[in-house]
């Protein structure tokens, strides 16, 4: 994916500061106004349909929503508490 998007101009690769070894990948102007128009695209879709529920529904999609956010984050963060399997000991 890097590659097609550095190719397209909508990134850039430069090397590492701090260790010549790697790579930073950073938006360019051309990605920034991409992505700034992907963001637009995405708002006025979501508006579109959202216009198209009752007051009603959209605070029951919101409160659900925010329930199933919740949920994910707290999953998440069990997962991150969990011992890493190594496999069997040697």
């Amino acid at each position: 994916m890097q590659r097609i998007v550095v190719a397209a101009g909508f990134a850039e690769r430069r090397p590492c500061e701090i260790d010549g070894r790697g790579v930073r990948v950073g938006l360019t102007a051309a990605g920034r106004a991409w992505h700034t128009e992907l963001v637009t695209r995405r708002l006025s879709m979501m508006s579109s349909i959202l216009e198209t529920f009752s007051a009603e529904d959209q605070r029951a999609l919101s409160t659900l929503l925010g329930r199933f956010v919740g949920a994910l984050d707290h999953y998440v963060s069990e997962l991150d508490h969990e011992p890493v399997d190594e496999g069997p000991a040697a």
